[in-house]
C-alpha cells in the first residue's frame, strides 16, 4: 500500500479499468472495496455456495490483471508499482512467452518507463535465443519382406 488517500469506489467506478471488467468482476470490486474480504466479496459477486467455494474461486480472480489494475486505483498504488509487480510475476512464470515479452516491453515504452538494458551483444535490443533444432524422425521399421530370409527356412 502507499500513503495516497484510498480512491472512493464512487469515483473508482468512473475509471476506465473499472469498466473494462465484466459485470461480475465489477460487482466483486465493489463488494471488496465496502468489506475487503475477498471470501465475502466473492460469495457477494458470484452467489457461491460455501467458503470454501469462494476461496477456491478466488485465486485466479485475484491474480487476474485487470482486477489487480482496478484495486490498485482504490488502494492508491502508483503506476509504475503495478507494473513491476507485473513483470516479476511475468520474470516468474515458467511459460513466459516471447509475445508477452514484447507486450511488456510496448507497454512500458508507451507509458514512457522503459530503459532498454543492454544485452551481452551490447545492443539495446533483448536477446531472443534461438529455438532448439527438432529431433529427427526415426526410421520405419524395417518389414520382414524388405530381408530375403530364404537361407534361414528349412
Amino acid at each position: 500500500m502507499s500513503d495516497l488517500p484510498r480512491m472512493p469506489f464512487e469515483e473508482l467506478s468512473k475509471t476506465e479499468e473499472f469498466e473494462r471488467l465484466t459485470k461480475k468482476q465489477q460487482a466483486f470490486v465493489k463488494a471488496y472495496c465496502v468489506k475487503y474480504n475477498v471470501i465475502e466479496a466473492m460469495r457477494a459477486a458470484y452467489n457461491c455456495k460455501s467458503d470454501e467455494v469462494a476461496r477456491i474461486m478466488s485465486y485466479p480472480l485475484m491474480r487476474n490483471i485487470n482486477i489487480i489494475s482496478v484495486l490498485n486505483r482504490h488502494f492508491g498504488t502508483d503506476p509504475i508499482n503495478d507494473f513491476l509487480l507485473t513483470l516479476d510475476r511475468a520474470i516468474h512464470n515458467k511459460h513466459l512467452t516471447i509475445a508477452q515479452i514484447s507486450a511488456l516491453k510496448l507497454y512500458s515504452e508507451v507509458k514512457g518507463w522503459g530503459t532498454a538494458l543492454p544485452s551481452k551483444s551490447g545492443s539495446a535490443e533483448p536477446e531472443v535465443p534461438e529455438p532448439e533444432a527438432k529431433k529427427p524422425k526415426r526410421k520405419p521399421r524395417a518389414k520382414e519382406s524388405d530381408f530375403d530370409l530364404s537361407d534361414f527356412k528349412t
